[in-house]
This record gives structure tokens, sequence and C-alpha cells, in this order.
């Protein structure tokens, strides 16, 4: 199937074609050509080597089918860049898909040995894997021949014969009921028998879990079910894992019906790997009417989300989900999945075909304790040619949205790693792959490429059919570009399966989740006001539309008056909604309410659309009725926003445990070491409601295990919201070796709220005796401190010269707590000296204070002496403004037998940037618009006049109304201020419904 386009953009060419049956031709709307849609087969190509002395060999090779309708093309048995070996007496087995040949008529096989070996082929039996299981038999029976030069050495082989057999049929007039009799023979099993269930898959499902009896081939009685013909079993371990694996000796299973037998490759296996460390062993059953299914080493990429406290040390498992059953639940073998990281694991299984969707889950319960999981990439080892994307971005957290520590991902699509090349115009071919599985042979069925997506649709099939769809793939001729779509679904017209969407995906690029869109439509109330028409909808958004979508009713009573009806959909996301088009049917006239749409997801938002309209026929009969709604009211769901620090409380007060973890690069001495000087470590924690006073290690209760230490602390009252922890060592004073910390975990044991630190820094920072290090606690959903730079500048007369004896601190005070008290005289910057001035810079690191509002200075002496202090100057080491200066001018008289001199310094004034002191205007009641009467109307601009004090440059509005009058929702989509003495102008997006809040630019 090919299309033709002409210079069109990026796919926006809208390609649609009706499906009628498998060999008829199609009709393409929109400049596309009538062609044949053809099936695709999948061949087996068995290569037998002779059992002759030498006939073995190593090299390239690649083989070409050629049938009655086509060939197959040059197909590569070897992998890329290396070599294959055919070993005497061996049958090699290959899988290639290919467009139906017909008939197979020959053979083309192509080698070439760096060596210069002779290969002895003997036959190869070419087997189409679908039913009726045609087998061509190609005989060589000779020697293909070495050659001095580099060329292949090319044969064509003839069809020798060619036989169709049916599926091997069970004993007559018996039927399986699923009741097998299984031996198990096993080495090396731990004195401690451990706890071995056991899955059957089949063609038609899978069993439930079912315990091994024994291990020393003993029969027990297994009871399966109906799952078909068996593919695999997978053995499952229930105990944590072993010190070393099972070795397997014979596995065998028989039906207690039909008295068939099945045998399974264990020939050097471990149950559980050699080591092991795996809880999972996958074996493919030996079955003779075809190959078993290949054992497949997938390597799984987890994407651990951005946003504040994305990060886990939960135990992950997954389990994936394909066309030949899943892998079964597996715990991925990496120790932490930090923000941001890209985390990889390996899972071996049993060939799981083309997969579909993962099960992703932990069992960390309490608020912070989840995880942010951005999205899963799984592909084949040795197969690099492209991968599987499930996209999740959402919380799997306890505390957060809808609870959930469990997701279940659709397969979004498949990315091929290499970069599409700028060959996109011209003609793709179209090559659509069903399964078996519907019940539909001739659907009708359009597939439209636009805006960065494919979507597929059913537009006719017969009351209670389904068509499933595989895949659907597009390659350009002339580039052989590749875009795979793995629709993996049913279509249903009768319950609503209609469409399908899934994005174009391009490596290196950002993928386009598909979203779910519940729409609540609300019909009137009046008499009358129900329809019994057929209703359609498209929904438009800042990134696209969903195109034309018929709501499926179910029942009788839709659209009646009054009611309000739900329906979904689906669609690749469109971005922010702004209209929605709304089409009746021929029937009754139908008034319409209004309608809200929301985003199915934990972080989403809810659209409103008024309508109030009535939708009735046309009198000419030629066009439906239909009306456009402009969004009218947009927000964005307050249990997934993310909220300022201490808008939402939590109570701090109680037990709370800390644990420390070994870091992996950490030697065990180390981790040793840590315990022993963890008792001179001092936390400070700031919440909401103020700080706690120092908690020091000291004689706390000690909890050790492998890899992990814990401690019982307790807050004496409740901090409202943590936002910043301080750690230091306990005394100035004091010297103790250094303290190596890395991860930092606390959980309130009462209430569960849970958050990490990752620290991987040493106490004392460095040798200018600053002890203290600071970060900021993350917490889902909320905003998150950051560390900062502060530079402090000292201006002074004679600090200096008496620097040696003389000890002094600052601690500055913020919006955002304070710094501690911070040493100012151990390491010095920028120093500057004259004959009656001098000053100095101390840099400090904390977590930012917001808006600073004072400096406490405390000073001592080992001497007398006299300190005269000019003034303080701070500012933020990577801006230049604002700076905080606070005005001392004055004498200390220090004197080593009194109390150390204490003096709080409020700030004096701020110099420059957006900090300035009383930047708020006054509030202006906006009523007199320079156009309108009415001001504030729908998709109206008003403009008004007002004056204020000199702000500076603008960083914020506040904007609201009183609430009052008729439907007094109102929803603004910016406001633009001009200052017209700087001719300077200010935009402040909103879309959104307005209350009272705060706009920045």
């Amino acid at each position: 199937m090919s299309c033709e386009t002409e210079n069109a953009p990026w796919f926006s060419v809208c390609l649609k074609h009706y499906f009628f049956s498998l060999y008829k031709h199609v009709s393409w709307e929109s400049r596309c050509c009538a062609t044949t849609l053809v099936s695709v087969v999948e061949y087996s190509i068995n290569l037998h080597t002779g059992d002759l002395k030498k006939a073995d060999a190593t090299g390239e090779a690649y083989l070409c089918i050629q049938g009655e309708r086509t060939d197959s093309g040059k197909r590569w048995l070897n992998p890329r860049n290396s070599l294959i070996t055919f070993a005497r007496g061996q049958v090699d087995v290959f899988k290639i898909k290919a467009v139906y040949l017909g008939k197979l008529k020959q053979v083309l096989i192509g080698f070439k040995s760096t060596k210069k070996d002779e290969w002895f082929l003997e036959k190869i039996v070419i087997k189409e894997v679908s039913y009726p299981f045609s087998s061509h038999v190609f005989v060589h029976n000779d020697w293909i021949n070495k050659r001095p030069k580099k060329d292949f050495v090319e044969v064509m082989i003839p069809l020798k014969e060619m036989s169709v057999t049916s599926p091997l049929t069970k004993h007559v007039n018996t039927k399986s009921r699923g009741r097998w009799q299984m031996w198990v023979h096993c080495m090396q099993v731990p004195e401690d028998t451990p706890d071995v269930q056991v899955v059957v898959f089949g063609t038609e499902g899978k069993s439930s879990s079912q315990k091994v009896q024994n291990l020393n081939d003993n029969p027990f009685l297994l009871t399966v079910g109906h799952v078909g013909d068996i593919t695999k079993l997978s053995f499952l371990l229930s105990s944590p894992c072993l010190e070393r694996g099972i070795k397997l000796q014979k596995l065998r299973l028989k039906d207690l019906d039909t008295k068939q037998e099945l045998s399974f490759p264990t020939e050097a296996q471990c149950l559980f790997g050699e080591d092991g460390s795996e809880t999972v062993t996958e074996l493919a059953a030996v079955r003779p009417d075809k190959a078993p299914l290949r054992e497949v080493l997938y390597s799984v990429s987890v994407h651990t989300g951005t946003l504040p406290a994305s990060g886990t040390d939960a135990d992950i498992f997954i389990t994936i989900f394909g066309e030949q059953g899943d892998s079964c639940k597996r715990r991925l073998r990496h120790s932490c999945f930090e923000k941001g990281q890209v985390s990889i694991s390996e899972v071996r299984a049993v060939d799981l075909g083309q997969l579909s969707k993962v099960l992703v889950e932990h069992s960390n319960v309490g608020y912070g304790a989840g995880w942010y999981l951005d999205r899963i990439v799984i592909h084949e080892s040795g197969k690099n040619d492209s991968q599987y994307i499930f996209l999740c971005q959402q919380w799997l957290d306890s505390g957060v949205g809808d609870a959930q520590m469990e997701r279940m991902l659709r397969l979004l699509g498949k990315v091929r790693n290499e970069m599409l090349t700028e060959k996109i115009h011209g003609t793709w071919d179209v090559f659509v792959t069903t399964s078996d599985i519907s019940s539909s042979t001739n659907p009708k069925m359009s597939l439209t490429v636009c805006g960065g997506k494919v979507r597929l649709e059913i537009e006719e099939a017969g009351e209670g059919q389904s068509w499933h769809c595989r895949e659907v793939k597009l390659q350009h001729r002339v580039s052989k570009n590749l875009l795979e779509f793995p629709f993996c679904r049913n279509f249903a017209d009768d319950k609503g399966e209609r469409v399908a969407e899934l994005p174009v995906l391009i490596v290196n690029s950002p993928f386009a989740p598909v979203k779910s869109y519940v729409l609540y439509i609300t019909t009137g109330a009046s008499p009358g006001s129900g329809t019994d028409a057929d209703v359609y909808v498209m929904l438009q958004g800042i990134l696209g539309d969903t195109g034309k979508r018929k709501l499926i009713r179910k029942g009788d009573d839709n659209f009646t008056e009054g009611k309000v009806d739900v329906f979904q959909l689906e669609a690749v996301d469109i971005g922010t909604l702004q209209d929605i088009v709304v089409e009746k049917g021929k029937g009754s006239d139908w008034l319409l309410e209004k309608i809200i749409v929301k985003e199915l997801a934990t972080a989403g938002t809810e659209t409103l659309f008024m309508a109030q309209t009535w939708l009735k026929d046309r009198c000419d009969g030629k066009r439906s009725a239909s009306v456009t709604l402009n969004a009218t009211e947009i927000q964005e769901r307050k249990s997934t926003s993310i909220c300022p620090l201490g808008k939402e409380q939590m109570n701090s007060e109680g037990r709370w445990r800390i644990y420390l973890t070994k870091h992996q690069d950490e030697t065990k001495k180390d981790f040793e070491k840590l315990s022993e000087n963890i008792s001179k470590l001092v936390m400070v924690f700031y919440g909401s409601n103020g700080k706690s006073n120092p908690v020091s290690m000291e004689n706390k209760l000690e909890h050790q295990a492998k890899n992990q230490i814990t401690y019982d602390i307790n807050l004496p009252s409740d901090l409202g919201m943590v936002y910043k922890v301080r750690l230091g060592l306990q005394s100035l004073e004091s010297s103790i070796s250094q303290l190596s910390l890395h991860h930092f975990k606390m959980q309130n044991t009462s209430t569960l709220d849970t958050f990490s630190l990752t620290i991987n820094k040493t106490l004392p920072l460095s040798l200018n005796g600053d002890r203290w290090i600071e970060f900021p606690v993350e917490w889902p959903l909320k905003e998150a401190l950051s560390v900062v730079t502060y530079h402090l500048t000292v201006f002074s007369r004679n600090i200096l010269t008496d620097r040696s004896v003389v000890h002094m601190t600052a601690c500055i005070y913020g919006t955002y707590g304070d710094t501690g008290d911070r040493s100012l005289l151990w390491s010095l910057q920028n120093v500057q000296q004259g004959d009656d001035n001098e000053s100095f810079l101390v840099i400090m690191d904390a977590v930012e204070l917001g808006e600073v509002d004072k400096v406490v200075l405390v000073i001592s002496s080992k001497k007398d002496c006299k300190l005269d202090i000019k003034k303080l100057q701070l500012k933020e080491s990577v801006r230049d403004h604002p700076i905080y200066v606070f005005e001392v001018n004055e004498a200390f008289s220090v004197d080593p037998n009194k109390p150390e001199i204490q003096r709080e310094i409020p700030v004096s004034f701020v110099i420059g940037g957006d900090k300035q002191k009383n930047d708020k205007s006054e509030v202006f009641h906006l009523s007199q618009s320079l156009e309108h009467q009415d001001p504030f109307e729908k998709g109206m601009v008003d403009t008004f006049k007002i004056k204020t004090k000199k702000l500076g440059s603008l960083r914020s509005i506040e904007i609201g109304h009183d609430g009052k009058g008729f439907a007094s929702g109102w929803f603004l989509e910016k406001v633009e201020i001009m200052d017209a003495s700087r001719n300077s102008v200010y935009c402040f997006n909103c879309n959104r419904s307005v209350d009272q809040f705060t706009v920045t630019p």
C-alpha cells in the first residue's frame, strides 16, 4: 500500500483507506492510489548441515526466498558485524517475516567464509508458521565450494517437495481437562527446601501459581485448566534469593487425559541463576510440531522523573506482557532510583513476542516514600534497531493523587534508534498486520496520518464483531525510513472501541503521550430537550485535535432531559483544550446545556464548555446541526497541582526513624567508621511552623542491618511541613575524624511521611572549620527550595589584626529560616586592607533564605580587644542584585572573662534588583474600560489606565474579583501592562478561572 505526497509538511497529509478483505483493492482519499493490501506471514527456516567430516563452516550467510507472488529480499542470517557457524549435523532455525510470497519456488543462498571453509548444505526446510503449516523442502546435498576471491558463493536451490499438515490432533474422543503429571529432578537443593511455585503458560492463557511439591523426581499433580497448547513454564521463588542456584537435571510433563508428553531443555540449566540471585526462571516447552520459543534478554531502562521528591529507594517490581504471555513479577536489580536518573536492569525470559504493556509496582507506604516514574524503555539485547516505549508520567505514592503504588503502562509505540533521513515527502508503503483473534475479516477502516500521529478507525463492522490490529508500519520507498505503530488492540463498533491513536516516535525527541479524556455532557432540563439522534464531538487543542468521534450510546436513556451522560475517548495529547465541536445527526432537536472535559490522569485539568444551545436539523437536510464551543473555564485539579511550602500542613511531631544506607562505592570499613562517628552528628529541622532545637545523635538507639543503620529520634513539637535539614558536627572546638554521609532517609513512624536526602559529602567540608551542611527537603507536589551560595562582605577597621584570637559568627535570617551560626574568620576571600579600613569576603552555602531581614553577630575573644565593625553586605554569588546592607557602625569591647557579645542587626536598605522594600502598589479598582461600557465580556479586550509609584521591573501581579453578579466565574487569558515611562511591556499569562492569585510573567 502506498500514498503519494507532494511537498506536504511533515505528516500533515491525511492517508485514508478502506479495508474490504485481505487481498482486495482499497480506495484512498486525497491523492492516494489504489493498491492491494496483503498479509504478513512468518516463515520458519531450517538449515540442515550435513553429518560429514569438515562439513561445518564459519562465515557470513544470507538467503532470498522466491515465491509465485514475489520474493523476500535478501535476508542476512548472521548478526550484524559478526559471523555465524554452521556445525556438523546441526539444524539451525531462523524466522523471518515477509509479505505473503505465495507458493514457494526456489531459494537463493549466499555464503562467504573468512577462513575459506567449505560448507556441506544438506537441505533447507521452510515452514509457514500459521495454519495450515505448509512445509517446503529444498534439497542441495552438496558442498558450497570455497573461492579465492572475496565474493559470496551463491547457489539457487529449486523446490523439491511440499506438504501441508494440520496441527497434531489429540487422541480421538479424548479431551484434555488440564490435568498434568509433573516430574522435577534437581541437584544442589538447599537443606531447607525453598518454597518454589510454578506457572504454566499456553496459547490461550496461563494457570494460577501452584506449589512444586518436590524436587527429587517424584511425580505430582499439576492442574492448569484450559491454557491451550503449553508454551513455557515459569518457576517462582517465594522466599528471598538463594546463596546459589538449584541445578535442574530433568523436567517432564504428561497430560493424564491425552497422554501427551512435553519435555524442556535442562542442559546446564540452573533454577534462579547460578548464583541464586534471580527469583524467576523460565523454560520453553519442546513440542514435536514447532520449534521452542527462544530465550530473550530484555534490557529495561527506568527513567525516574525530575519533579521534587521523584526518587525512591523502594524495591521496584515489573511484569512485562507480550503476545506470548508475561514475564511474571520481577524485582529490578537496582538499589536506588534517584531523581532524573536512568536505571538499567536486565530481565531474562522466554520470548514474549511483541510487547504490549508493563505493570510496575512497589510497596513503600507513606507520603514521600513513593516514586515519580517518567517512562520505561525496553529493548531486546542484541537487537538495537528499535525500543519499546512505555510512558507513565505519574506518581506511585500512597500519599499523592489517587494513592496508587502500581501502574499498568500500555505500549506507546516503538522508536527506531537511527535518525530519520531528510527524505520525508514521496511514497510511503503501508503494512497492516492483523491477528487470528479477529472475528471480522472485512471491516471498513480508515488510516489517517497527520500532526505527528497515526489514527486508525473502524467505520463499519458487523454487529458483535471485532477486528484486531497488531501493527501498522509505514516505510518510505526511497529512503527506507520506517515508522512502526504497534496498536495491539481490538476494534469493536458496538462497544465504542472505534478509534485508536499513536504518536510518531523519533529518537532523541520528546514523546507525546496518549491521554484519556472524559466528557460529561449535560442535556437541558426543560421538556423536549433530549434527542434520539447520533452525537459526534471533536476536541481541539493547541497541539491538534481528536478528529470527529461518534459517541456510542449505551442504552436508551442517553441525551434525555436533565441527564448527564459520561463518555471517554483516547487521543494523542492535544495540549490545552480550546474548542469542542459538537454535531447532531438526523433526529429530534437537542438542548445542549454544557460539557465538562476531564483528563483522566492524576495530573490533569478540567475544562468547562458552556453551551445553552439548541441543535436543530437544517431545513435543507443536507448538513447536520453543529456548534463550536469555546473553553469557558480551565482548572487544574487541586489534588495534583504543586503547592507552596506550608500551604498544606503535616503533623511532624513524634518519633522519626533515620535510615543511613551504605553507598555502592563505600567499603565495609568506611561504613563501620560511619557507625562509630555518627554520635557526633547534630541536626536541626525547619518546618512551616518553626525550627527544632539541635537534635544530637549521641546515645540514640541504634538498629544495624546489612548495609543499613537506623536510629530513632523524637521531635517534641509539631514543626508543620519540614522543608530544610541542617547537618553538622557537635562542637566547633572538637577535633574528630571525618564523617562521610551518602544517603539519608527519615520516616515518621506514625504517619509514615517520608523524605530522603542524597548527600555524598564529608564533614567538615573544608579546613575552614565550616562543619554545617544544609539540604532542602523535597515533598511530592510541593515547591522545593534550592541551595544557594551567599557572599557576605564584612567592612571593618581592625578585625584582621586580632583574627587569631577572635571568634565571630553570623546567623542570617530570611523568609525561609536562618543559616545557623557560621564562622566568619576561618577562611577569608578578597581581603582588602588600608590604613583605617579593611574588608573581607566570607562564602557560605545555605538553603535559600528568601527575602533576608536580619543578621545576628556573636563575638568572643581570648584576650581583651576592641573590634570596630562598619557594615555587612550580603548577596547571592551568581547575582549582582539585590545587595542587602546591614549598617553596624559600632566598636565592640570584647573581654574573655565576660559572656560573648550578641548583636541583632536588621537590614538597613537594599540596593538594586527587584527586592526593593515596599515594592507593592496600592489596590486598583478596574471599572472604566477605555473601549467598552460593560467590561470583561467574553472574547473582549479591555484597556485601563492607572498611576502608581515607581516599582522598577514588574515581577508579578495580583488580580481578582468580588464574586458578585450573574455568572461571576471569569476566565482570564492574559494581562498586558505597558509602562509608559520606560516604554516597556509586561505580559502575564493566566489561561484559567480567576478568584485571586499571583500571575508571574
